[in-house]
């Protein structure tokens, strides 16, 4: 591996690695606040929501990054724009 593909795989690997983060964190936090805070009041159930939206959508084009390949829910444009 010389040393260019390396340094397009560090960076590939850090911002997958970035992402999935954020993708458990979206998840846990999602899960969390609709546990506790969506039966009091529906202020916590829309963060709820919008975090596990986030999470999903995130998911969906992480994948795709390392490979290239632009399918599924990467053929709008606005999820181009992360990888």
């Amino acid at each position: 591996m010389d040393e260019a593909a390396k340094e397009v795989f560090k960076g590939k690997f850090i911002v997958l690695t970035v992402m999935l983060n954020i993708i458990i964190l979206c998840f846990a936090m999602g899960a969390f606040i609709l546990f506790r805070f969506a039966p009091s009041s529906t202020f916590g159930l829309w963060i709820g929501v919008i975090l596990l939206v986030v999470g999903r959508s995130l998911r969906c084009c992480s994948g795709s990054c390392i490979t290239g390949q632009r399918s599924g829910c990467m053929n709008n444009r606005s999820a181009r724009i992360l990888c």
